[in-house]
């Protein structure tokens, strides 16, 4: 907790206590990322209009996520890259493998465009979009706490939550680590901005060297921590200090989400649109 009270340590950043999704309880938001999870890949391949509502809603989402600006930037960069990338996988094919009945729109040797091929492309990279928005939404709105007691919620079995929990304990801690670890460098005049391509992935690896070594440390210590306090994992009955409930607003959010689902696996029984 800093900043007088105003903002509390996330997973890959600060969140705001009164922030709008903080409003939400743990249980909400894992909801919110299953639900739309499962919708997706219901729906892929099967009905893009509903596969669009579904990346339109992770991208709502998506804009409520506290993230630092170079993630972001990192972020719609490899998307960008992802995009190309699939929209060359499907359409640089050789003519004699173009499926019979589907309508050309561009040919070139052996770059083919074709409806099938653009109706193919948008599923594959709104569903990859939506996963990702969906996962950096989880990541840039929760804290490690928030994820163990959204678990301890659904009764999830005590070792299951205690090894998510204690895997992002230490993936916040990580990012944590490498903003102290680079931050030490550049102190040291090491610029990640300029040299060659090669350059910069040296340098990478000289952050991620000391992460690794931090990272088997944090593990240890927790552990160390974990075992000098008694804790037990078998038959042993747990309680929780903080009792997480669902209120009106948690429903009330929620009730578009488990709609969408509701929809999606209509679609995927009963097919239309394309």
């Amino acid at each position: 907790m800093s900043g007088g009270g105003n903002v509390r340590r996330g997973l890959v950043g600060y969140l705001p206590v009164k922030g709008t999704l903080q409003q939400l309880s743990p249980p909400t938001k894992l909801l919110i990322f299953l639900l739309l999870a499962v919708a997706s890949n219901f729906v892929y391949l099967v009905n893009l209009y509903l596969l669009l509502v579904i990346f339109a809603a992770t991208v709502v989402l998506f804009s409520f996520a506290r993230l630092p600006k170079i993630w972001m930037r990192l972020v719609f960069l490899a998307f960008g890259f992802e995009a190309l990338g699939t929209f060359v996988t499907y359409t640089v094919i050789p003519p004699s493998s173009v499926p019979a009945g589907t309508k050309i729109l561009f040919s070139f040797s052996w770059f083919i465009v074709t409806d099938h091929a653009l109706i193919t492309v948008a599923h594959v990279v709104m569903l990859f979009f939506s996963m990702a928005f969906l996962a950096l939404f989880l990541v840039g709105s929760t804290t490690e706490r928030d994820i163990v007691e959204g678990i301890n919620f659904f009764r999830v079995p005590r070792t299951i939550g205690l090894m998510f929990g204690m895997i992002f304990r230490l993936a916040g801690i990580l990012f944590t680590d490498y903003d102290t670890v680079r931050e030490a460098q550049l102190s040291r005049g090491i610029d990640y901005r300029q040299g060659s391509l090669i350059e910069k992935l040296r340098r990478f690896f000289g952050v991620m060297v000391p992460l690794i070594v931090l990272a088997f440390r944090r593990a240890a210590f927790s552990i160390n921590a974990l075992d000098s306090r008694g804790y037990a994992i078998r038959n042993v009955k747990k309680t929780t200090f903080h009792q997480v409930r669902l209120h009106k607003l948690d429903y009330l959010v929620l009730s578009p989400f488990v709609a969408i689902l509701v929809v999606s696996i209509l679609t995927r029984i009963f097919p239309w649109g394309f």
